[in-house]
This record gives structure tokens, sequence and C-alpha cells, in this order.
């Protein structure tokens, strides 16, 4: 007798656990492993809360470390995404030009996860249902996703592997900082100068505007967490992706870079301007040069002395960074959204949210005074020309 209400006491607690878990469900139908496995920390944690996961995703086993999680293979997708053949090395050679061929490729991927998603019997059910409490969806590729999440009225976190894509931003109605955020095809930094922010302005315009003809209108990576943190790791030569960038600088490691494209280029170009990597040409790389940058990247105390600062500041925390985004995505649970926090200027005209109306009126009043001083000063003159010369007649 005791046993069994031990056991009924049991399973009742359990089932009070798996009642009180929010359902949350990951959406990454488009896009590379890389990017799920940049998220996975934050759905490993969410699952360890007692949060019930699903996710969908074209890769196989994709979701073993995560707590009782449900896995929905896309398995036409997964085809779709394994006949692709990208030449990264062709790709690179083709300098700002490479941004064209990825929209070419993810454009015709992005426009057939549509399809599937919109069909898929398992997604239709929890639109239809409302099964769900939350969703989660991957930034790249999956604009397609937001209208359909946000007319059933359940709240979505969006989340970005890498720097932000402008037209992401803009499909979130957040604000698009040209001034000082570059695209992220692009090597620039965050001080650009003309030339870089007019490219920065149209290249962001473009990918945008691609994305609402081509998708809206339609409605590979080694895990290399041991790499950079092995005691004896001297210097990491990468590609350049976010997930290698953060461990290089996390563990200290100066970074050698050799990109291929997307955001690596910016990745890297970011190591350099910080003093804690260098970038090597493909085109361009032989025995020599690759000595000499590893043997600058060991050598040079500035180096080290940068990546160190960087990795302190990294390891500077409040709290785990796991933690803080689980408690953002309980946050959006509990509240239902987070449009009390967006900036009113989201919503403010250019001439508004840039202060130029402000700008305008402020000159206006200085010209005004100075105006009013020339004038001034010049009439004061003619009167002090006019007596001065009325003395000299009289004298």
């Amino acid at each position: 007798m005791k046993l069994q209400l031990f056991t009924l006491v049991a399973l009742s607690a359990l089932a009070m656990e798996s009642c009180m878990g929010e359902r949350i469900v990951v959406l990454y139908p488009a896009g590379s492993k890389s990017h799920f496995y940049a998220v996975m920390p934050l759905l490993e944690e969410l699952a360890e809360r007692g949060h019930n996961v699903t996710v969908f995703s074209p890769f196989k086993g994709i979701t073993k470390t995560i707590k009782d999680a449900t896995e929905i293979l896309l398995a036409s997708i997964a085809q779709k995404i394994d006949a692709i053949d990208i030449d990264w090395f062709a790709m690179q050679k083709e300098g700002s030009a490479q941004i064209l061929s990825m929209m070419r490729i993810m454009t015709d991927l992005s426009v057939f996860a549509c399809e599937e998603m919109v069909t898929n019997p398992e997604f239709r059910n929890i639109i239809k249902n409302r099964n769900v409490d939350l969703f989660i969806a991957d930034a790249f590729g999956n604009e397609f996703l937001y209208p359909i999440i946000d007319n059933i009225g359940i709240p979505f976190v969006v989340h970005g592997s890498s720097s932000p894509l402008h037209m992401a931003l803009d499909a979130m109605g957040a604000p698009k900082e040209y001034a000082s955020v570059p695209t992220m095809t692009l090597d620039f930094d965050n001080h650009m100068n003309f030339f870089q922010r007019l490219v920065n302005v149209v290249s962001g315009e473009a990918l945008k505007f691609m994305r609402d003809i081509f998708i809206i209108a339609k409605l590979d990576v080694i895990v290399q967490r041991e790499f950079p943190g092995h005691p004896n790791a001297r210097v990491f030569i990468t590609h350049g992706g976010m997930l290698g960038t953060q461990e290089s600088i996390y563990h200290g490691v100066p970074l050698l870079g050799l990109p291929f494209g997307n955001d690596q280029q910016a990745n890297v170009a970011r190591a350099v301007r910080d003093g804690w990597g260098l970038k090597l040409d493909w085109n361009e790389v032989d025995d020599r040069i690759l000595d000499e940058a590893i043997r600058h990247l060991i050598n040079d105390p500035s180096v080290k002395a940068n990546v160190t600062k960087w990795s302190q500041l990294m390891h500077d925390e409040i709290m785990p960074g796991k933690e803080v985004a689980a408690y953002w995505i309980e946050y959006v649970i509990r509240h239902g959204d987070t449009k009390h926090l967006q900036l009113a200027s989201k919503n403010m005209p250019f001439y508004q949210r840039h202060l130029i109306d402000v700008a305008f009126c402020l000159g206006s009043i200085a010209s005004l005074f100075l105006l009013i001083v020339f004038m001034l000063t010049r009439t004061l003159l003619q009167c002090y020309r006019k007596r001065t010369s009325e003395k000299l007649k009289t004298t």
C-alpha cells in the first residue's frame, strides 16, 4: 500500500511538472547546422527548466542533447539541402558580388522551405489548434514564418546566429541602424566613412527588396567547441563563422581567419580591428605568408593582451548567457510580447528619428541670430563711418 501511494505521489509530481512546462516550438526549416548549434544551449536550458520543446528541422538527431525534446524531421528540405553544392573557394573570389550568389541559393531554399512548412501536417495542426505557447525561429531566410505566427497571435522570438541582417530587422519592425551597423556580408566596422555608409544603405535595401520580391511574394559545420578551448591551443585557424569567432574570444586564443563569404568577412574584420586576429586571402596565401601570420599571432604581445582583454569582457557577465536567454524566453511567454519594450522612434518618420527638423529649427535660429548680429554690426559701422566723415568735413 505504501509503495502504491509513493508511486502515485511520484507520478503526480511528474505530471504537475509536465503541466507547468510551456510548449515551445522551434522552427529551423532553412539554414545550416551551425545556426542550430548556436541556439542549442538555450534549448537545453529551457528543457532542463521543464518546458516542452518541439523542434522542426531538416537535421536528423539534432535534438539528442535536449531533454525529452520532440523532433520533427523535415525530410524533403533535408534532401534539398544535401543537393546544394556550394564551391566556397569559387564564391570568395566573387568579392562583394558573392551576396548575389548566396541570395539566389537562399531564396530558392527559403521558397521551398515555405512551401514545405505550410503543408506540413504537424505544423498545420499546431497552427490550427494553437498547441504552442511560444515559437523560436531562425532569423536567416525564414522571414516567411513571421506573418504566419503573428497572424495567430502567438508570441515568438527570433534567434540570429550571426550579425543581424537588415532585412530580418525590417521584418520584425526593428530599427535599421545603417549609420553604425554594417550589413552582415560586408567587412566594415561600426565607424564607416561616407562611401561605406552609402554602400551599406544600398546593399541593405537591395537585400530587403530581393526578399520582398522572391520570398514574401511567394509566401556543415564541425562542432568546434573543444578546439579553441584546448589548453595547448595557441592560434585558431578558421573560416570566421560566428560560433568559431565567439569560441576564440571566449578561450582567449588569437584568430587567423580565411573567410569565404556571408558574415565571415565581417567577423574576421572585427577581430583584425580589435587587434586579436589576422585575415588572409585564399588567393594569396602560401607557406611563407601562413607561417608569418601564425608567428605574429603567437609572439606579438599586443595580440595576446587584446585577446585576453576581450576574453575577460566576455567572461564578466552577471549570469550565464543561456540563463539570460531563458529568462527572456519565459518573459515573453508570461507577458505575451515585448512591444512595450520597443522604442517609440521605430514608427517615427526619418526626419523626426534623426532630429532633422530639430537641427533645421536650431540652424534657422542660429542663422537668424547671426543675420541680426551681422545687420546690427553693419548698421553700427555705417553710423560710425558717417559720423567720422561728417567730423572730417567740419574740420
